[in-house]
């Protein structure tokens, strides 16, 4: 995934990402696509409060 987003331009990785699944009414999941600290693993995910902030990649042109 890392090296796809590389190639289209993306570079800043090491950070969190919104995914396009709710897990619940007021929750949805987020992606690391980058390890940003030693306890960090790319493709790890967990579900997180809709009212918090992180960066979203279109992975697919429309």
């Amino acid at each position: 995934m890392n090296s796809t987003l590389a190639s289209g331009g993306y570079h800043n990785l090491d950070t969190q990402f919104w995914s396009s699944t709710e897990s619940s009414s007021d929750k949805a999941y987020v992606v690391t696509l980058g390890a940003m600290s030693s306890s960090d693993y790319v493709g790890n995910y967990y579900a997180v409060s809709k009212g918090q902030n992180y960066h979203v990649c279109a992975i697919k042109q429309f």
